[in-house]
């Protein structure tokens, strides 16, 4: 009985060393899973594919748990916190929403303080074949042409507009100046002054210029052609038209939404005519410098070093017909 009993008390502390072993793996295994949930956070991630300024619906997102390591950073933890709001851009299936993207819906609610949306008609060219995307930056140059007033400081003071000059449409103002300018030298000294204009028709010889009037303008939303939009911002289905549908033949424009100050919707304004033309120039991403330029005329790029224009030179008839002689 005592041999027994012996080995009654030694398969007892055995088996108390294994029960406190036991305990011990279990107590440390808790520890890594409590660990590993610690490292776990939460992320809202897109279900399907959905375009940009769409309405968010809780059908359109999941909750899902990702280690620290994988969430990207200010990403969205709540689908309730997201739900009735929009993005900016195009989200793709499982991607994760961050909040630097979300935006209340409507156009309303992305402009500045003191700032309002004007919308810009733009052709294919304009809107670089549709490269051009929401809140990218965007200079625009203003090409026109003008019609100049000549003044021949003489003793009468005549003042005729320049694109009919002694034309039999030209109209001649007498108008009285100081007697005492100096006259113009005669046509085809050296020093008699001229002007360089293209002639586009008849009696119509106008100066072109060009000049990047407006820089660093931000692009609130890019509209393709035919394309509408909803009050909420969003993209109505099958709302783009078919220009070659309307049997016009005229191509429908799109429009580029720009966030603009009142002085700046003033001068876009003058610039939407018919007789003007625009060229929009987009920025690169961190590019905020405003630059000043001094526009171009044929003036400019006839006078000016950094261009050089390259002008007739004069010509010596006689010599050149004694050269003829020679050859005969």
């Amino acid at each position: 009985m005592r041999g027994g009993g012996r080995m009654f008390i030694v398969a007892g502390i055995g088996l108390a060393v294994i029960a406190a072993v036991l305990a011990v793996l279990a107590i440390g295994g808790g520890g890594k899973a409590d660990a590993q949930k610690e490292d776990q956070v939460t992320v809202v991630e897109a279900v399907v594919d959905i375009p940009p300024h769409t309405i968010l619906t809780a059908e359109d997102l999941i909750e899902r748990d990702v280690n620290v390591s994988d969430a990207n950073a200010g990403a969205i933890s709540s689908k309730a916190a997201v739900i009735g709001q929009s993005y900016r851009v195009q989200l793709v299936a499982t991607q994760q929403l961050v909040g630097s993207e979300l935006e209340q819906p409507g156009i309303r609610n992305v402009i500045e303080n003191g700032k309002r949306g004007f919308a810009l008609p733009v052709n294919e060219a304009n809107r670089l074949s549709g490269l051009v995307a929401d809140n990218d930056h965007v200079d625009i140059a203003f090409k026109s042409r003008i019609n100049v007033q000549r003044l021949l400081p003489t003793s009468e003071g005549v003042q005729m507009p320049e694109d009919g000059l002694l034309s039999g449409n030209s109209t001649v103002t007498l108008k009285p100046v100081d007697s005492d300018l100096p006259l113009y030298p005669n046509v085809g000294q050296a020093s008699a002054p001229f002007t360089i204009a293209d002639d586009i028709g008849p009696e119509q010889a106008l100066e072109p210029v060009a000049k990047i009037m407006l820089q660093d303008l931000r692009v609130l939303r890019v509209v393709a052609p035919g394309q509408s939009f909803t009050q909420q911002g969003q993209i109505i289905d099958g709302a783009i038209i078919d220009p070659s549908a309307q049997g016009t033949g005229e191509q429908i424009p799109g429009y580029l939404i720009h966030e603009v100050s009142n002085q700046q919707a003033e001068l876009l304004t003058f610039m939407v005519d018919e007789r003007s033309e625009y060229q929009i120039l987009v920025r690169g991403n961190d590019d905020r410098e405003l630059v000043a330029t001094s526009g171009i005329t044929f003036e400019i790029l006839a006078s000016d070093a950094d261009y050089a224009l390259p002008l007739p030179q004069p010509v010596d008839a006689a010599a050149v017909s004694a050269v003829r002689d020679e050859g005969n």
